[in-house]
């Protein structure tokens, strides 16, 4: 790998820990474990960290790849963790804004396989340091984001099925169908991160 090669990916590495410790603030803030309202400032903190990162990353890119091909996977990936961090701000923001009570648990559930999708996200790109080394662990990750997408899925389907079934409070089911759907499209997210990493990825091995 070339000197400005590792450099892309050490800026990368930084961009993945930033949506990372953001995944890991909305389920503080979704578990109760802290207020929506400071759920939502270390947001906003991170949020104007990864900004900044966003910009040095795609700088990098055109520094770094010539090939379009390459530069438009680097775009896209860049734009999937723009993305999830977007919709993070967005959830803390409903939060706040509708006064949510402790959530249902299915939703706490969701929140927590979002957390670990970006979790594993933040691993894989560690591994960016030798990426032939570590392919297989790389790919590993891979499925294990992919699972937590299915799983996801699957758990959206069942709360929102409930929410209709079992409450008669129109507004409960829209604020926390707001909520919800926001973290579904995080998972979505996290998983279309997958296909992109793989063909950078296969690039180095």
């Amino acid at each position: 790998m070339k000197p400005k090669e590792e450099k892309f990916f050490e800026l990368l590495r930084q961009h993945t820990d930033l949506c990372a410790e953001a995944g890991h603030v909305c389920f503080r803030a979704l578990s109760g474990e802290i207020s929506s309202e400071e759920g939502y400032k270390q947001i906003q903190m991170l949020k104007k960290e990864e900004r900044t990162a966003v910009l040095r990353v795609r700088e990098k890119t055109y520094k770094t790849f010539h090939n379009p091909a390459e530069r438009e996977d680097v775009r896209i990936l860049a734009d999937k963790l723009d993305f999830a961090i977007n919709k993070m701000k967005e959830v803390m923001n409903c939060l706040c804004m509708y006064l949510a009570e402790k959530p249902p648990r299915g939703i706490e559930t969701l929140m927590e396989l979002a957390d670990s999708a970006l979790t594993e996200i933040k691993k894989m790109a560690d591994y960016t340091v030798d990426i032939k080394e570590n392919y297989l662990k790389m790919e590993a990750r891979c499925q294990k984001i992919l699972s937590y997408e299915e799983r996801g899925d699957l758990c959206y389907r069942e709360e929102m099925s409930r929410f209709f079934r079992e409450n008669k409070d129109p507004l409960y089911i829209i604020r926390w169908k707001d909520i919800m759907t926001g973290i579904e499209e995080i998972l979505d997210a996290s998983a279309g991160i997958v296909p992109v990493f793989q063909k950078i990825s296969t690039r180095y091995i």
